[in-house]
Parts: C-alpha cells; structure tokens; sequence
C-alpha cells in the first residue's frame, strides 16, 4: 500500500516503491486521503491513474480513504480488502511544537497497525 500525496509527491519514495515492486514482483496499491469534499471519487482515481502513469507506477487498484471516520480505520479497511502487507508514506518533517500541538499520524499508524512501514522524510 502506498500513500500517495498528490500535491508534493515524494520523488524519492515513488522511486523507492517502484524499485520494491519490481524486485519482489509484488502488487501495488495506491492509496489516497481524500482532502477535497467536491471531487468525485471518480474523479481522483483519474488524477492518481495520471500521476501513477507520470511515474512509472502500475498499481493494481487504488483506493480513495474517505476521512469520515478516523484516517486509522479507513486504513485498516483498506489494508484487510486488498491484503496489504506493507504500507510506504511520506512523512513531513515537523518541529517538536507542531508535533506537540498537532500530533504526529505516523506514530499512530506505527501503533496501530501491525503492518510494517516504510516511511521517508519529505
């Protein structure tokens, strides 16, 4: 499963990714939060199919995380429909008063789910 951030994508992790894919012959699947509300579903499978094309990144599904409950439980979902094994996100580098005032969604993901991760600073 990998997280894709569609406005900064993470070059370097993309590169990571499709290297990992290849070597282990394994399936991808492209993972998405949902942070605009007027976009169709539809809509941002289309734009992640371009930007997966763009990089060289052939997934075997993509899946729109649709925040509606906690981004954990959307991943969780996600992670039992299409079996996922290994999750890759970026992670943003933050000061420690943006930590302490925002948290941090990586360190809650590492805690809840039991998948291993591969996560690259941005």
């Amino acid at each position: 499963g990998f997280l894709v951030d569609m406005d900064s994508p993470n070059e370097r992790l993309i590169s990571l990714v499709n290297r990992i894919v290849h070597i282990f012959q394994l399936d991808l699947v492209i993972l998405h939060k949902k942070e605009m509300e007027f976009l169709k579903d539809s809509e941002l499978i289309v734009h992640l199919r371009l930007l997966a094309r763009e990089y060289g990144l052939q997934p075997t599904a993509i899946h729109i995380i649709n925040t509606n409950q906690k981004i954990i439980d959307d991943l969780k979902e996600a992670v039992r429909k299409y079996k996922i094994d290994m999750i890759a996100k970026t992670v943003y580098n933050k000061n420690a008063v943006a930590r302490l005032f925002f948290g941090n969604k990586s360190q809650e993901l590492i805690k809840e789910l039991k998948e291993p991760m591969i996560l690259m600073t941005r």
